[in-house]
């Protein structure tokens, strides 16, 4: 399901598709590198998220962590593994406003959103995006699981989104087809237990 951008899309979509016995939601997206050694074309997989964006709020208190489901993200690391694709695994942040992470300076407080930006990298996440930590606390708070892949198509302070070569994405998407490959078979062998 295509969610469209952002949180409020994303918790909708996550809610619905519950309500008709969906149990396993993949993000299958985009981000902005966070660390120099994360480069265009990279994988990034999601263990946690910063909640730097409003959605999760309606929900629970900040203090609530957005946290990815540990199958999920073993599945997307193998799949990464066998498909010789470069992947970083970590704690990513997901915000509200694409262009004031991508180009602070055209900004009113830029001195303020740069000193953010090098605080959260200095902290360790690895990139940006905008839905993942409201796909991960509804998921979690829902009882369902929950991971996130995501193409690097911003290196860090690049300030632009740059188009990539096609293939880079069709890298990501049969990674992403052979995790959910691998959770159904995990999930087939448990059932026969």
């Amino acid at each position: 399901m295509a969610t469209g951008m952002g949180g409020p899309s994303v918790a909708i979509g996550v809610e619905e598709l519950a309500e008709l016995g969906v149990h396993t939601f993949l993000r299958v997206g985009t981000c902005g590198a966070a660390q120099p050694e994360i480069k265009m074309g990279d994988l990034v997989i999601a263990i946690g998220s910063v909640r730097s964006e409003g959605t999760p709020d309606g929900y629970v208190p900040k203090e609530y962590p957005a946290i990815a489901s540990l199958d999920v993200v073993n599945a997307l690391v193998d799949a990464s593994t066998a498909a010789g694709a470069p992947y970083h695994v970590g704690v990513i942040r997901s915000v509200d406003a694409l262009y004031s992470d991508l180009m602070p300076d055209r900004m009113p407080r830029p001195h303020h959103l740069r000193e953010e930006l090098e605080m959260w990298s200095r902290a360790g996440v690895i990139s940006n995006d905008m839905e993942t930590s409201t796909l991960f606390v509804v998921a979690r708070l829902r009882k369902l699981r929950a991971g996130t892949i995501n193409l690097c198509v911003d290196e860090l302070g690049a300030g632009e989104i740059h188009h990539l070569d096609p293939s880079y994405m069709d890298r990501m998407l049969r990674v992403a087809v052979d995790a959910i490959r691998r959770l159904i078979t995990k999930d087939k062998s448990a059932a026969h237990r």
